[in-house]
């Protein structure tokens, strides 16, 4: 191996980027590393911690939105496949809540006293 950098001189302190050469082959240019250290700009570690992201961070911080807004399942499903894309569009979904007409505090449709204000609620107007 060589430095692409310093032409090969093995100063592997200063590379940006490593080649591999087998015999008169050309060489192979390798993921670049950090500057200053040996490492490849994306190992082990760095995989893990961007599946983690995808796979744990994104679908939670999508359940918390979606608690909030009474789509959980919504804000679980939209936070894994689309990120902080999904995020935003979790909380700018219409919410399952229905406002208490004496409080005005979120509740949830099929409740018949409010949670907030303790007051019996009116039922449902069904469409006929």
């Amino acid at each position: 191996m060589g430095c692409v950098d310093c032409g090969g001189d093995n100063n592997w302190d200063n590379c940006d980027a490593l080649e591999i050469k087998k015999g008169n082959k050309p060489a192979v240019l390798i993921a670049p590393r950090f500057p200053g250290t040996k490492k490849a700009a994306m190992d082990d570690t760095g995989v893990v911690l961007i599946v983690f992201w995808v796979v744990v961070v994104n679908p939670l911080v999508g359940y918390a939105i979606g608690e909030r807004k009474g789509n959980v399942a919504t804000g679980i499903i939209l936070g894994l496949l689309l990120g902080p894309i999904g995020w935003l569009v979790t909380a700018m979904c219409f919410s399952n809540f229905q406002k208490c007409p004496f409080c005005s505090e979120d509740i949830k449709p099929d409740a018949k006293i409010c949670r907030y204000c303790g007051r019996d609620l009116p039922p449902p107007v069904t469409a006929k």
